[in-house]
Formats: structure tokens, sequence, C-alpha cells
């Protein structure tokens, strides 16, 4: 018999669905991850083996392959985790997990909305009276 493969060759949807939820909300448990989307254990190393997850700190991180899974399939604007911000984001992540599947579809990530913004006609001028009204402050 066959030794059991270390790698993944074919995603099932919760998995994907999975991958989804870290591209928008940048960092995940490994709770969140058993109990939403039924990875865990061999799976959950097979992902993280075949590059599409990374295990980081015991948080659930994108890894290159499913990075570059989604560019492919042409998404934009990936939320950016770091290790100073996991509480945040592992929040982030249990907010995003509650809604309903229909609702997750319409989640943007606060680098989406600041692209849209920054197309409005009315930013440049927004920009321009919170930068004189805080001369010292960043915008």
């Amino acid at each position: 018999m066959a030794a059991p493969r270390k790698h993944i060759r074919i995603l099932k949807t919760k998995e994907i669905e999975g991958i989804d939820m870290l591209w928008k909300t940048g960092t995940a448990t490994r709770e969140q991850m058993e109990r939403e989307y039924n990875i865990k254990g061999d799976r959950l190393k097979k992902l993280c083996h075949s590059g599409y997850l990374e295990e980081r700190t015991g948080k659930i991180v994108l890894g290159e392959k499913g990075i570059e899974k989604f560019k492919k399939e042409g998404k934009e604007y990936q939320y950016k985790t770091g290790i100073n911000n996991a509480k945040h984001d592992i929040r982030l992540s249990e907010k995003y997990i509650s809604l309903p599947k229909e609702i997750r579809e319409t989640w943007k990530t606060e680098k989406q909305l600041h692209s849209e913004v920054q197309k409005d006609s009315r930013y440049d001028d927004f920009k321009k009276r919170i930068v004189e009204s805080h001369p010292q402050g960043k915008f």
C-alpha cells in the first residue's frame, strides 16, 4: 500500500472558504479553523506543508501558495496582518465567522476601502482640510 500524500492537490470547499477568510482578516486560531472550516489535524499539517497556510505561534495565516492562488484568481486587497495586531485580527476573524455567508461576501478590507475612498472626487479636499487642522499629525 502506498504512503499517504504529504501535499494537498485539491482543496475542499470549506478549505477555500477558510483561506478566503484569512485573505480578508489576516489571522485565525486553530480553534476557529477547526470549528468553522473543519481544518484540523493531519489536514491542517498538509495544508501547511503544501504552502497554503502557515502556523505561527499557534495562529494560522496564509501561506505563499494560498496568496498565489487568490492572486491568480484576480483577488486584490489582501488584509496584511502583523504580530503586534494578532489579538485584533483574531477578533476580526471571529466577527467575520459570526456573519451569514451572504454578508461575508460583501466584506471589504481596510486596504480596499482606502483604495475606493481615494477614487472619490471629494478625497483630496477632505485630506487637505484634515492636514490643515492637524499640522503635526499624519494622514
